[in-house]
């Protein structure tokens, strides 16, 4: 439960714009936050949006709010120093469906105004941190060129559109009924780390393009960034029943109790026009008022299967390679898949209208090399998605190992907890020579027998798969089918994972097509995986031997019951 401690208690009467007859001159001279508050925001006024995309003027280009039964939420932690900031934001005049933006920010290292360089000189006026009566007024360009000794202080925001001399009682110009504030104690956060997803991603990007032309058109994300920037604030007089409090202009708009930052996508920095060496401008403000949740009814879900076979390719570029058909860049082939920092190094499906999977590698990846002439012989350009989007793959090379993960987020990017997951591997083979044994052989202790598939030489690589036990509920072979298929799969396991090993001949000839419809053959080189209330789980995929640079393939498919 929150709680907000006031050393010296006094009650407000309402005071926003529409002013009250009373004339409240006093608030609480010093304050204390402690405990959590889940709060709503809501866009400061028509014309502007929860976040305004901008020019390099600070004009409006396009904005977005929260709609009717879809809460923006706010969630304050001020023990732990964070607040998270996430929810569904809509362009005005946009399609409630197709646009839709999911918003997730997680501000932390909370901190106050003594660790602040430079703000209006008006709001702390001044802290104990001598070093703040040096500047009292900069602006980015000035917090960027500060001497050495100040280099640990914040840039804190302005106060904008004149709230601060609205709010303060010692001027001309101050506002009936707005008691004394206290600049004192607002809230700054020194990091910002989040993004932004959804379908109106496309949307969002497709306006960033048209304002800063410099941004390629290949980046389809956005990582939340706020380097070089003022740091985020937040404050109110009353976060118990925010819309009896006061933010004396935090927001920068009203004197609402609020939150305001200013933030670029992290993969357009590079190309935003420049302020200076250091300073560039920004493509995007986020102002919202604070108030209390209005809870929304509950719909009642519906339910209905999700299959891999209707994915879409969002990303491909696992390790860094950019495999085929990507659509963040061209492709070179057996090259790197341009900077790491621009092109995320994963492959990402869109499986539903919110829900990603994401698989990235966890270990040094490293595909076949890209020669041509063969179904395994595209090297990473065999990556994302085969025979008509209906199976997920992952090329690797003969002799090497890769460990990955498989995640399911949201368009934001939070884990979304699938409630039972039925994955299945397909296709776990090898070449030329099969393993001279109808009856796998027995090691000791469950683990995979020194001389299994002893028959072949090392220059026929074969396929082992690697499970960690812990993390899968069940686990079949096509003899626990129904009705069953004899595997030509061995399965062992060691302290840790279950291991399953190929021993049959494949080509590409006899590879599956269809996750739904499949013959008795590759029935039996699949390892069907059930999981329960998970958002993601890892897999080991290894070629064991093989000679030359090219690689071989592993496919996989999955469904789910999604409710919405």
């Amino acid at each position: 439960m929150f709680k907000y401690v006031n050393v010296l208690a006094t009650a407000f009467v309402l005071a926003v714009f529409e002013l009250p007859c009373t004339n409240a001159t006093s608030a609480p001279t010093s304050s204390k936050l402690s405990g959590t508050v889940e709060l709503c925001a809501e866009r400061v006024r028509p014309g502007l949006g929860a976040v305004t995309q901008v020019d390099r003027a600070n004009s409006a280009t396009q904005i977005w709010v929260p709609t009717t039964g879809s809460n923006f939420n706010v969630n304050i932690d001020f023990d732990a120093g964070t607040a998270q900031v996430f929810g569904q934001l809509f362009p005005v005049g946009g399609d409630k469906v197709a646009d839709r933006l999911e918003f997730n920010a997680t501000l932390s290292m909370q901190t106050g105004i003594d660790d602040c360089y430079c703000s209006q000189p008006f709001i702390a006026g001044p802290p104990s941190n001598t070093k703040y009566k040096n500047v009292n007024r900069c602006g980015p360009i000035a917090y960027s060129e500060r001497k050495p000794a100040y280099k640990d202080l914040l840039l804190c925001p302005h106060c904008q559109k004149g709230q601060c001399f609205r709010a303060d009682t010692s001027v001309r110009k101050h506002v009936s009924g707005i008691p004394k504030p206290i600049y004192s104690d607002w809230v700054f956060y020194e990091t910002v780390d989040g993004s932004i997803g959804g379908p109106g991603l496309e949307k969002y990007r497709s306006q960033i393009r048209q304002t800063f032309k410099m941004v390629p058109d290949t980046i389809d994300s956005c990582t939340i960034d706020t380097t070089n920037l003022p740091v985020p604030q937040l404050y109110c007089t009353d976060f118990d029943i925010p819309e009896n409090g006061y933010g004396f202009g935090v927001n920068g708009f009203n004197q609402k109790c609020g939150l305001s930052f200013w933030y670029n996508c992290a993969e357009d920095r590079p190309f935003l026009p420049p302020k200076n060496k250091d300073v560039k401008v920004h493509e995007a403000d986020l102002n919202v008022n604070l108030v209390t949740c209005t809870a929304a009814p509950t719909p009642t879900p519906t339910c209905g299967p999700t299959a891999f076979f209707e994915a879409e390719l969002v990303n491909n570029n696992l390790g860094g390679f950019c495999g085929g058909d990507s659509p963040t860049k061209a492709f070179i082939e057996g090259e790197d898949c341009g900077d790491g920092s621009m092109t995320p190094q994963e492959i990402r499906y869109r499986v539903s209208d919110n829900i990603y999977l994401v698989v990235t590698n966890t270990s040094e990846y490293t595909p076949g090399i890209g020669i041509g002439g063969g179904l395994n012989n595209e090297g990473a350009l065999n990556n994302g998605l085969v025979d008509n989007g209906k199976f997920g793959q992952i090329n690797l090379r003969h002799g090497t190992s890769v460990d990955l993960n498989f995640a399911f987020v949201n368009g934001g990017g939070s884990p979304v907890v699938i409630d039972e997951l039925s994955w299945r591997f397909f296709d776990l083979d090898q070449s030329i020579c099969p393993c001279n044994f109808t009856t796998c052989p027995v090691g000791i202790g469950g683990d995979e027998p020194i001389n299994y598939c002893s028959n072949c030489d090392a220059e026929f690589p074969r396929e082992q798969l690697r499970i960690p036990m812990s993390e899968v509920d069940v686990v079949t072979l096509s003899d626990g089918l129904i009705p069953p298929v004899d595997s030509r799969i061995c399965q062992y396991q060691d302290m840790t994972s279950f291991l399953f090993n190929s021993r049959a001949v494949g080509n590409g000839d006899d590879n599956p097509t269809d996750p739904e419809n499949l013959d008795d053959f590759q029935k039996s080189l699949l390892v069907d995986l059930t999981y329960t209330d998970v958002s993601n789980f890892n897999a080991s995929y290894c070629i064991i031997n093989g000679a030359g640079t090219v690689g071989r393939n592993i496919i996989f498919a999955f469904n789910f019951s999604e409710c919405v």
